[in-house]
């Protein structure tokens, strides 16, 4: 049976690429000094992952904060 994923997958793995990315590096780095693939993709994607949604979220409330911050800004003529 094949199940193909939907658009909330989707959105999930193109959203955290680079946490992806960075988990791949982590998990290939460490199989090749013996410890288990999988063990450590279930330990470091979780914190990755979070990290990643922490900064983005961080990033878009510092550019909001920032582009409110200079409309209050008043225009000096002179």
């Amino acid at each position: 049976m094949k199940i193909a994923p939907g658009w909330l997958e989707k959105s999930l793995v193109v959203s955290a690429f680079p946490a992806f990315l960075a988990g791949f590096a982590i998990v290939a780095g460490l199989s090749k000094l013996g410890i288990d693939e999988v063990l450590t993709f279930f330990i470091s994607m979780p914190i990755l992952l979070f990290g990643w949604y922490y900064f983005v979220g961080w990033l878009i409330e510092h550019l909001l904060d920032r582009r409110a911050r200079l409309k209050d800004i008043p225009l000096k003529l002179g």
